[in-house]
């Protein structure tokens, strides 16, 4: 389904295609190494060439990380074989990421810690999802970090304003975080008494109405296309191919692929509603050959750690290497592929209840958008001008 076509995107000639050594992180006693994972068991003599240390407990030839390590990899296998250095830069993103948010961590004063504990009791009780309880505590803490010098009872609705506006609107950050703000602020306070802050009279930033971005089913072929890991390929035919949502596509056990039935079941998603969905011969039996090649522990899609769900930044990661290499320019994340599914069903005729179905929409306004995106509906349109000279 995903084998590469020498004459389109990928200019690798076919020994290169056929022999590839992904190069992947490992950290060692607080050392960062480069592992090679050679995709043919051909490539493990040229492999040896080098006198590589051999890592027993992971059974990998490594290299210390490092721009020299890796002139020493492209001067040696130059013409032998193709190197993978996805998962490499990945990792080495995060991490700089990772440092980042470091530099900006929080800093809510011990005094305060009672109520921020009390407000994680309150997300559990409420029953809201990991994600946005991830996001609410954490702006909880900036919001505690602004104010930890002063008791929380008498921050008045003049101080939250000042707030947002130093802290938010002038960061020039998007108004989706300015309402994700506002709305942790609202959830902090609302099983609270006797304070001076009226929640009700926070202002509510409205909410663009933007259209999803898509790609076209050619832009989603080459991608595929010049995707060259196999564990990429089945990230972005997963997220294309059913539908899902990245946090469902990390989240996605083994025990929740019924073969028999062609089904994937994702549990507790959006709104806290499980759904079944169907998939093809065709992803089965690419699923089966990613299976025996990667030996996943728990989850479908694994990260570095065997047994430990896969990171959704590294997921957009893939997509925008593999849209960079298709020679797509447009911005890309991993969403637009839900998108583009949904388009794409509705475009060959499928009708948008069981696209509302199939994506997990409770409500069947928010698959109504996808009529607004839909290149071919839009040109079954008539245009007057045609018919005005008829008469």
């Amino acid at each position: 389904m995903f084998a590469l076509d020498s004459n389109k995107a990928v200019q690798i000639n076919n020994n290169q295609h056929r022999y590839v050594i992904e190069l992947r992180p490992l950290e060692i006693n607080g050392l960062m190494y480069i592992s090679l994972y050679p995709t043919n068991t051909g490539l493990i003599g040229a492999i040896q060439e080098l006198e590589l240390a051999y890592y027993e407990e992971a059974g990998v030839y490594i290299i210390p990380d490092g721009h020299e390590s890796l002139n020493t990899l492209f001067a040696h296998f130059k013409g032998r074989a193709w190197l993978d250095l996805t998962e490499l830069q990945v990792a080495r993103t995060n991490r700089k990421l990772g440092q980042e948010r470091d530099l900006k961590r929080v800093d809510i004063s011990p005094h305060h810690n009672s109520d921020y504990q009390r407000f994680v009791e309150y997300l559990d009780a409420k029953g809201y999802s990991k994600n946005t309880k991830s996001i609410y505590g954490h702006m909880v803490k900036v919001f505690l970090t602004y104010f930890r010098e002063c008791d929380i009872a008498k921050i008045s609705n003049d101080m939250v304003k000042e707030f947002l506006s130093k802290e938010v609107v002038a960061q020039n950050y998007s108004r989706a975080y300015q309402r994700q703000m506002i709305g942790s602020i609202k959830a902090f306070y609302r099983d609270r008494l006797n304070v001076r802050l009226d929640i009700e009279q926070l202002p509510i930033l409205k909410k663009e109405k933007k259209l999803p971005k898509v790609l076209s089913k050619d832009e989603v072929r080459r991608i595929l296309e010049v995707t060259i890991n196999l564990k990429h390929q089945v990230i972005l035919m997963l997220l294309y191919g059913c539908g899902l949502r990245v946090s469902e596509l990390i989240g996605l056990e083994l025990k929740h692929i019924d073969s028999s039935r062609q089904t994937l079941l994702i549990l507790n998603s959006k709104g806290n509603a499980d759904r079944n969905i169907p998939v093809t011969e065709n992803i089965l039996e690419e699923l089966r050959g990613y299976y025996k090649r990667y030996r996943p522990k728990k989850y479908l899609i694994e990260g570095m750690k065997r047994g430990a769900p896969y990171s959704a930044r590294s997921i957009n990661m893939v997509l925008k290497r593999s849209a960079a290499r298709a020679g797509i320019h447009k911005r890309v994340h991993a969403h637009m592929l839900r998108h583009s599914y949904a388009t794409h069903l509705l475009e060959s005729g499928v009708d948008i209840r069981y696209i509302q179905v199939l994506l997990g929409h409770k409500s069947s306004r928010t698959t109504e958008i996808y009529t607004f995106v839909s290149n071919q509906k839009l040109g079954e349109i008539p245009n007057p001008f045609d018919n005005l000279f008829d008469n």
